[in-house]
């Protein structure tokens, strides 16, 4: 036999075994045609069978089957020496009625006994693929065939697997119990739970106007001179202790009032004006000290050239 038929038995095998529940010894029931075309052909079937089946095989051939293969035929005393090997199935039938006849009727539409049918009549074998679960043997030439899956044992595969996966009634009616279990137990642990009073937090800041620029200016007014005077007090303690003393100006106020003359304060009348002061810009300060240094340094030379002459 070839690795890949051999390959395609033990997968076909173990597909009967995992949906119809088959298992090792197979039950094969045998017709009396096959009977007589394997002594035809001079074929062991009980070892051809276990090669194909790839296992241990119980063989059976019913009380019909066994009346089919004493009629007369040229190879008569052979196929009943044969068929003696066999196990014997009993059948309901009082009177004989046909081997394939009894075969079918034992199958029926189930197969329950899980048998596997060796069968060389064309009509048998129609038959038996129609119903899910039935192994067809058939010899062809010298070897005996194992035929394909019939397409109702397919159908039947899929609808077991759709029955696993799926919930059944039973369990759709847990889940609805554990629902209201889980439900009741959560409204129980809410109503035990004390409820937190919800303070009152800060403004939303989104909701908050953003401050304009003349708002900023005023507040960064508002703190610089408190800055001033809080840093003044710490480094003159004396001030805690003299509530009344005047002001203590910072080093900027000293420098823009060093430049400008307060009144007297005895006078209530205006400071006047002075007569020849005259305002010059530090550049032209400069440029006149340069001019009086020219100046002494050419009345220097002068007398030291009169003295030298």
């Amino acid at each position: 036999m070839r690795s890949k038929r051999a390959k395609a038995y033990r997968k076909a095998m173990h597909f009967y075994q995992q949906t119809f529940g088959f298992h090792e010894p197979y039950q094969v029931l045998i017709s009396p045609d096959l009977v007589l075309a394997a002594v035809e052909k001079k074929v062991d079937i009980k070892q051809t069978v276990q090669d194909t089946l790839q296992g241990q095989v119980k063989f059976y051939i019913t009380y019909c089957g066994i009346c089919d293969v004493r009629k007369e035929s040229e190879f008569k005393a052979q196929a009943i020496s044969v068929s003696k090997t066999f196990e014997k199935r009993h059948c309901m039938h009082k009177e004989p009625v046909p081997g394939t006849q009894c075969i079918e009727e034992l199958i029926g539409d189930s197969n329950k006994n899980n048998y596997c049918v060796a069968a060389q009549s064309n009509e048998l074998r129609a038959k038996l693929r129609g119903i899910a679960g039935v192994p067809v043997l058939h010899m062809q030439r010298d070897i005996v065939i194992l035929e394909r899956m019939a397409q109702a044992a397919k159908e039947t595969s899929e609808k077991q697997l759709k029955r696993k996966l799926s919930v059944s009634e039973a369990e759709k009616k847990l889940l609805r119990v554990m629902k209201k279990k889980s439900i009741e137990e959560k409204l129980a642990l809410k109503k035990n739970k004390p409820r937190k009073l919800k303070k009152a937090k800060g403004p939303n800041p989104l909701s908050i106007k953003k401050q304009t620029k003349k708002q900023q200016s005023k507040t960064s007014e508002s703190s610089t001179p408190s800055s001033t005077s809080t840093s003044t007090s710490k480094s003159n303690p004396k001030l805690k202790s003299e509530p009344n003393a005047p002001p203590i100006a910072t080093p900027k106020e000293e420098s823009s009032l060093a430049g400008t003359k307060h009144p007297h304060p005895q006078s209530d009348e205006a400071p006047s004006k002075p007569q020849n002061c005259t305002v010059t810009d530090p550049a032209n300060a400069d440029q006149t000290k340069h001019k009086r240094k020219r100046k002494r340094s050419r009345s220097k030379k002068s007398e030291s050239t009169a003295e030298t002459s």
